[in-house]
């Protein structure tokens, strides 16, 4: 009930409060998101080029063995 009141006797300048702190909100989740799929990225790249020299020892040794 108060914050119909608080609406109605502040006009259009809390709804647009309202509207301006659930975007910094929705802003602040897109950026967690898109750090967390971004740090993902990374950290498979890093693993991928590790990993890569001993795929290619693997597959070498594989060749000359015969299989």
């Amino acid at each position: 009930m108060a914050k119909v009141m608080t609406l109605r006797k502040n006009g259009v300048s809390e709804g647009f409060s309202l509207l301006g702190r659930y975007s910094l909100s929705a802003l602040k989740g897109a950026g967690l998101i898109t750090g967390g799929i971004g740090g993902l990225v990374i950290i498979s790249i890093v693993l991928a080029l590790a990993l890569f020299p001993i795929f290619i020892m693997g597959s070498m040794l594989f060749k000359l063995l015969g299989f």
